[in-house]
């Protein structure tokens, strides 16, 4: 998910579910195959989940205990 200039957090999380449509359950089942991938493949997942805890970290609401 890239961001575009002017794009709202409400616009980047709508662009988000609309991703997760074409993805399936396998998609999701803890298995990437890590050791089987390309050094450059390897970075490339990588960059995407520090990517996805950046965001995730950014737009969750901070708690009022």
């Amino acid at each position: 998910m890239r961001e575009k200039k002017g794009d709202t957090p409400a616009d980047e999380y709508m662009q988000f579910r609309e991703e997760l449509k074409g993805l399936s359950a396998a998609d999701f089942d803890g298995h990437t195959c890590f050791q089987d991938l390309t050094p450059l493949q390897r970075l490339d997942w990588l960059a995407g989940a520090v990517q996805f805890v950046h965001l995730a970290r950014r737009s969750r609401k901070p708690s009022h205990n």
